[in-house]
């Protein structure tokens, strides 16, 4: 725990030179704590419910543009945009962060104007064509 005089901070953000006294019980340590003992369940460590895969990178404006129309469909949407964009290292991720579906994008889908959409839970994936993305989307729970 971490106690003492906040003078200094309540300067930094107000101008003023105020008196301030406060604790901290160091949050990271509490989750960390938290988690160790099994009380929290860190499954889902993302907010999102769709992950998009980005797998070439000269099609980043287009991997938006795919998630802009999931979005429009009440889906909290990200685009993974890690520097290594191999499949591997990106579903990895999906696996890990407990998004419910992920969009897979590559070369072969965008010559087709499709996408693939694989359920996480389910475990079930489905090619969808481009023009029929929010659609798909809406109709899902």
């Amino acid at each position: 725990m971490a106690e003492g005089r906040y003078d200094e901070l309540v300067r930094r953000f107000t101008g003023e030179a105020l008196p301030a006294v406060g604790a901290s019980v160091g949050v990271d340590r509490m989750f960390a704590a938290l988690n160790h003992l099994g009380l929290i369940d860190n499954k889902n460590q993302s907010v999102a419910d769709v992950l998009v895969l980005r797998l070439a990178t000269d099609k980043d404006e287009k991997y938006l543009e795919i998630a802009n129309i999931i979005r429009k469909s009440g889906k909290n949407v990200e685009v993974c945009l890690f520097s290594d964009t191999t499949f591997k290292n990106q579903f990895s991720f999906a696996l890990g962060s407990g998004v419910r579906y992920v969009v897979i994008c590559g070369e072969d889908e965008f010559a087709k104007s499709e996408i693939a959409v694989k359920d996480m839970q389910k475990r079930i994936q489905e090619t969808i064509p481009y023009n029929k993305i929010e659609e798909y989307f809406d109709c899902l729970e």
